[in-house]
């Protein structure tokens, strides 16, 4: 028997933020927020 995230399939809610954002954000605040740590930890 195997695990498999619901999220990987349609058996999950739709994500709020992709219904919202409906096409128009390639990336969510979230993210860009762990992306902007990450790079400052790199160049510290």
């Amino acid at each position: 028997m195997r695990y498999l995230a619901a999220r990987w399939t349609s058996l999950a809610a739709p994500d709020p933020f992709v219904i919202a954002a409906a096409g128009r954000a390639h990336f969510r605040m979230e993210d860009l927020i762990r992306l902007a740590e990450q790079i400052r930890d790199l160049l510290t």
